[in-house]
Order: C-alpha cells, then structure tokens, then sequence
C-alpha cells in the first residue's frame, strides 16, 4: 500500500491544479496589460507593488468590473474593500456562517429541543451563493477572495 505522500494524482487533482495554473497565467496578463497602459510610471510602479506584495488578492481585486485601476484612490479602495481570502469554499461558507450568528442560533435551537447531532448541517454550496448575495467574491489560484460591494 502506498503512503498519503505517494499517493497519484487523481484527474480531480490534475484538473484543479491546471486551473490554477490557468488563473494565475490570466491573472498574471491581465495585470501586465494594466501596467501597460498605465497612464503614468508613478502608477505602472504602484500596480506592480501592490500585486508583488498583496500576493493574489491584489490581483484577484483588480478582476473586478468596477474597480479603475489607474484610480488615485485604488490602494485605499483595495484596504477598504478586502473582507478576507479563503483556501476553500468551505472555509469561506464556514466562516461567514458563523459570522452571521446562524451557528449559534442553530446550536440553541439544536440543544432546546434535544435534536439529535448531524440532523441539521449547513450546505456550504448554497451558503457560498449567499454569501455572493452580500459581497463580491472572486475565485484565483484556487483561493476565493472576499470583497465589499
């Protein structure tokens, strides 16, 4: 039997990692067009500050419809606007679930009314849509970057 370590690569694992690998090509163009037509090198310099330090979410940021990137404003904006990044959606769901007090609330209500566990769960799939609802939500390099509307 092989170890976790030598496990191989499922096609699930395979296809996930070349969507990556294509989030962070397209990413990457998209931010080089950016700086490209900066219209000044005082900007062009902060867009390749901001994403060499911000990591992905600069980037991730930047994919928005409604974010000008040559904005006077854009690193205040960027500060503003990020909730928070996520490897999963799981996670993010998770998070915002308890956040939003519906862990507690469910808890209660588990507990007040003797219901045994596993009888409620949450289904992350459709708090991920609600959370969209509320906020803007970008998936790049396989993380999911939370930000205001």
């Amino acid at each position: 039997m092989t170890s976790p370590e030598q496990q191989p690569i499922t096609n699930d694992e395979s296809e996930n990692e070349d969507a990556a690998i294509d989030d962070r090509i397209a990413a990457g163009q998209m931010i080089e067009r950016i700086k490209e037509q900066a219209p000044t090198e005082q900007k062009r310099q902060a867009i390749e500050l901001l994403t060499r330090v911000g990591d992905m979410a600069f980037a991730a940021y930047l994919t928005l419809p409604d974010i000008d990137p040559y904005s006077e404003t854009l690193v205040k904006d960027f500060m503003n606007d990020i909730v928070n990044s996520y490897s999963s959606e799981t996670e993010m769901a998770t998070e915002f679930f308890n956040l939003l007090g519906f862990k507690r609330a469910i808890e209660k209500t588990v507990t007040d009314n003797s219901i045994p566990e596993g009888v409620v769960q949450i289904d992350t799939a459709v708090m991920a849509d609600f959370i969209e609802t509320m906020y803007d939500v970008v998936e790049l390099d396989g993380k999911f970057y939370v930000f205001s509307q």
